[in-house]
Order: C-alpha cells, then sequence, then structure tokens
C-alpha cells in the first residue's frame, strides 16, 4: 500500500543516476516528464475514472482482484504527486487492501497489503523500482518486479491471518494516507536515501558507477530531501496562522530554515548564506565537531552572537514532518 512512495522514490535515485551518467535521453526526457515527488504526507482525490485501469496490466490485475472477492474502492489521483493514479480495492473477508498504480516513469504495478494489530505489515508488490531501498523495522515486503497480480495474492496467502486489522472500502482512504505518512516519517528521520541504497540501485543498471558517482547522486538526493524538508516545515508554520514584520505572509519573506535532519556543516552554510559570520567563529565551530550541541541549538547560539544589525527574528518552530526553526531574514540580506 506504499509501494507509490518506494516506487516513485526509486524513479527518483534513477533519475540522479542518469544525470550522472549523462546517458539514455529518452530515459531523461521520460524522468523529467514525470516530475517526480515523495512528500512528506499525500491526499487521495477521487477520479472519474483511470483508463489505463482497463487496460494490459491494470485490467488484468483488476480481474484478478475481481475474482478473489475484492471490492472496489473507486480511482484516485495524488495531487502532490503529479502522474500517480490508483485503483483501490477492498476484502473485508480476509481483511486485505489491493492497489493498482499508474505513474508515467514506473509504469503500472499492483501491491497486496495486510496490517496487524502489532503494528507490523506484510506487502506484496510488482514494482519495477522501490525494491532495493531498506524497509522500516515493522515492515515485511516481497518484491516481483512485473508480477501479475494472480501472484501477489498467492504471496498473501501465505501471510499469518491471525491479529490482521480490518481492510474496509470505507477506511481505505485513511488507511492509505496514514501507512504513507508513516513510512516517509521514517524515511525523513533517516535523512533520505543513504549511499547504500542509492548504490543498490545502481546495480541494477545497465551502466556501471564509480564511487564519485554513487556520491554525486547521493548529494544530489540530499540536497532534494533538504529542499523537500525546508519547504514542507514552512508549510508548517504557515498553517499555524505565524506571519512576519508588518504581517507579511512566509512566502513573502526571506527565510533560513534549520531542521534536525541536518548535519552541523549543512546548517552553518545555510546561516553563511544570509549573514556574514566571521571566520574564527566559523574554525572554532568546525574544530569542536561532533552533534552537542544539537544544530537548532547551535544556530540559535550563533544568531545570538550576531551584531544586533545582523540578528534573525526566530518566527516560529514546528515538529512535522521534522523538528525545524524557521527564522525571518532582514531586508538586505
Amino acid at each position: 500500500m506504499l509501494e507509490t512512495a518506494l516506487a516513485v522514490l526509486g524513479i527518483l535515485i534513477l533519475a540522479g543516476l542518469v544525470a550522472v551518467a549523462r546517458f539514455a535521453l529518452r530515459l531523461r526526457r521520460e524522468l523529467a516528464a514525470a516530475r517526480v515527488r515523495t512528500p512528506s504526507t499525500i491526499t487521495l482525490e477521487p477520479i472519474a475514472g483511470a483508463a489505463w485501469a482497463r487496460e494490459s496490466t491494470g485490467r488484468s490485475d483488476g480481474e484478478a482482484f475481481e475474482q478473489a472477492g475484492f471490492q472496489r474502492v473507486g480511482s484516485f489521483e495524488v495531487p502532490e504527486m503529479p502522474g500517480v493514479e490508483l485503483v483501490g480495492w477492498a476484502h473485508p473477508g480476509e481483511r486485505l487492501y489491493g492497489v493498482t498504480y499508474n505513474h508515467a516513469a514506473a509504469g503500472v504495478w499492483s501491491d497486496v497489503v495486510a496490517r496487524y494489530a502489532d503494528g507490523t505489515g506484510d506487502t506484496a508488490s510488482s514494482a519495477r523500482h522501490g525494491g532495493e531501498l531498506d524497509q522500516p523495522p515493522w515492515s515485511r515486503k516481497a518484491h516481483e518486479p512485473g508480477a501479475p497480480a494472480v501472484r501477489l495474492l498467492e504471496i498473501a496467502a501465505t501471510w499469518p491471518a491471525a491479529g490482521r486489522l480490518e481492510a474496509t472500502v470505507e477506511g481505505f482512504v485513511e488507511d492509505f494516507r496514514d501507512a504513507y505518512a508513516r513510512e516517509m516519517a521514517w524515511r525523513n528521520e533517516r535523512g533520505g536515501p543513504s549511499r547504500e541504497e542509492i548504490a543498490r540501485v545502481a546495480e541494477g543498471m545497465e551502466v556501471r558507477f564509480s564511487a564519485a558517482d554513487i556520491d554525486q547522486a547521493y548529494d544530489q538526493q540530499r540536497r532534494q530531501t533538504l529542499g523537500r524538508l525546508r519547504d514542507e516545515c514552512v508549510e508548517a508554520l504557515a498553517a499555524t496562522g505565524v506571519r512576519g514584520s508588518g504581517g507579511s505572509s512566509l512566502d513573502q519573506l526571506s527565510l533560513l530554515v534549520i531542521h534536525d535532519q541536518m548535519s552541523r556543516a549543512e546548517a552553518i552554510d545555510e546561516l553563511g548564506i544570509v549573514v556574514e559570520l566571521p571566520e574564527e567563529l566559523m574554525e572554532s565551530v568546525e574544530a569542536e565537531g561532533g552533534g552537542d550541541p544539537p544544530v537548532r541549538e547551535l544556530v540559535r547560539e550563533l544568531v545570538g552572537d550576531l551584531p544586533v544589525h545582523q540578528r534573525l527574528r526566530l518566527l516560529g518552530s514546528v515538529a512535522d514532518p521534522v523538528g525545524a526553526d524557521v527564522w525571518e531574514v532582514p531586508d538586505g540580506f
């Protein structure tokens, strides 16, 4: 039920590797057109129909779900992930969910999902991408890229039936959103894909990548993850009604966002972009190394030591999607 996140995240990593390798013009265009994103939370919006669900894989998987006794929930799009559409299925008797997805770059794939009272879950997926990524400790996932839904249902038949949570037509949307948010919160806490995950994605590609290539792709993913978290933290603070000087909305201001997934070096670099930090101060911070004090506390101390005319104004803090401080940067910086 979460392979929409994993498959698209796999595509995002693939896009970075393609950019590093500078090959396959058609594939690069396909990935660019897909506008891949992996937001921390999503919504499902009903759509009138999904033509792809009546063609080829979408049709055969839908028929397999129907023949297995699943009830069709409906067709949905995910506004936060352009290009992602899905058809939901529920089997209240077996307490299983089924999902068939379509994405411009990832293609069509399906999941079968069981959730348990102890917080764990089983998923069988036919997604082409995402199987190389680490899984949360509560998640057990079987990946068979390109497998038909019939095969996924065979895998599901081996799962324990005891302790399964309900799977209903009425509960599908909320359960889907909650499961997605839970996994993305775990991935956010890890700071995005690791070098090891990117290396595993690279192993499945046609070209060979050097360690430098993997590092470059990792750095790109890291920047994208930090940028996404920054934007989501600003949106979270704006949703509380906080405004800047003169009543300005946050999107009208120059802002500095320091969040818990940033390293000390990343936080200092961000601060150094908006204010002039004395060289001796930079050297002392770099010499300290380590993780004490925590990054947000460190930046608060540094801002407190700045000349008055350079002082930033702390607009507020948020806890989700990650802990963060949002600062207003004075005019002229």
